[in-house]
């Protein structure tokens, strides 16, 4: 597609979404968020002024016009959520998925482009001189399968720590400053257990279970309900797009966005669907004792619309209601004897309406 018909096929499809979405259920906060759209688009499209005429003149690529107003969003729902942690450090307590759904659901629903609906989520604010412990004894029993992610306010990865390791305990030393800790748990039972954390040896975070099953199941269900949005359509389009039409022009930064990297005891396999596909995947027999494999469908708004794990060696998915993408994410169960190349070991189909 050229220019101009990339961005007639954009506003085709946002037009459609924007009429099958109910705006009067937005809140405050959305509705400023859509208006801002609208004017932005506006301006870019329909301007009397020549010059501004994006769909021609200029070159701008609406791949890279919703990118940026992503990022734009994205740093926006950020900073406010950071302010929020802050107030509440010395709480000192773990914020648990379900929590974070409910205090910043536009916040949540940008850090789970990844969609770790399969996994337990939480995270930990604190502020450090020297060392960050962390104790996996007290929940080591209960999952074969969690990870620490430990990060700079910046962003900057400073340390992981984990079942992938296979140590009970485990010591990071960073330089003064505040530090983000976060966990992923995984359960076939979808409990949340947190790890002891102990901050320079003084501030204790202590283990605990936490009793939320019933507020997962039911955040799991909101963002699997959530409906047409414009909103979400335009900050996702470019990774669509991409996925769809222009792979190999996808940036490193989008796929990462996409996909959770970081997350040093997980592997992927994605790929665009279109309605009425499906997704078969072959499995080898030892894999499902080295790796827990989840499968996840999104749809173009970035909202999971399905979720399954695999336990078979032969699986066959539902077919995708709607356009959007798959995800399978292999997790490592434990730590490994020997490095092996998951890719040689499964096979996946992207199969057709019968």
């Amino acid at each position: 597609m050229n220019t101009k018909q990339k961005w007639e096929y954009f506003l085709e499809r946002y037009e459609r979404v924007k009429a099958m979405s109910d705006l009067s259920v937005m809140d405050d906060r959305s509705r400023e968020d859509f208006s801002l759209i609208e004017k932005m688009l506006s301006r870019t499209i329909v301007s009397t002024n020549k010059k501004c005429d994006m769909t021609s003149k200029s070159g701008l690529d609406p791949t890279n016009f919703s990118y940026l107003l992503k990022q734009y969003f994205w740093s926006v729902k950020e900073s406010e959520f950071r302010k929020l942690l802050e107030s509440r450090v010395n709480d000192a307590v773990w914020i648990p998925d379900y929590e974070i759904s409910q205090i910043q659901p536009e916040y949540y629903k940008m850090m789970q482009e990844r969609w770790q609906l399969h996994a337990r989520l939480s995270l930990l604010l604190v502020k450090v001189n020297r060392v960050i412990k962390i104790d996996f004894a007290p929940i080591c029993r209960y999952s074969d399968s969690y990870t620490i992610v430990v990060y700079k306010m910046s962003h900057e990865v400073v340390g992981s720590a984990g079942s992938l390791g296979g140590e009970l305990e485990k010591e990071i030393f960073v330089t003064p400053g505040w530090y983000l800790l976060s966990l992923r748990f995984y359960s076939d039972q979808k409990e949340l257990f947190l790890p002891r954390v102990v901050v320079d040896g003084t501030t204790e975070i202590d283990s605990y279970h936490d009793h939320s099953h019933a507020q997962f199941t039911e955040m799991t269900k909101f963002w699997m309900n959530r409906g047409m949005n414009p909103i979400y359509f335009v900050l996702n389009f470019h990774t669509f797009f991409w996925l769809k039409y222009e792979t190999e022009k996808m940036p490193e930064e989008v796929s990462n966005d996409f996909l959770p990297v970081a997350n040093p005891d997980t592997e992927w396999e994605y790929g665009y669907l279109e309605e009425g596909q499906r997704v078969r995947l072959q499995l080898d027999e030892e894999v499902l004792g080295i790796f827990r494999v989840y499968v996840t469908f999104v749809n173009e708004l970035s909202l999971p619309i399905y979720l399954e794990q695999a336990t078979c060696v032969e699986y066959v998915s539902a077919k995708i209601r709607e356009d959007g993408a798959f995800h399978i994410r292999f997790v490592r169960r434990g730590q490994l004897e020997e490095e092996i190349d998951i890719k040689q070991r499964y096979t996946v189909y992207v199969e057709g309406e019968d």
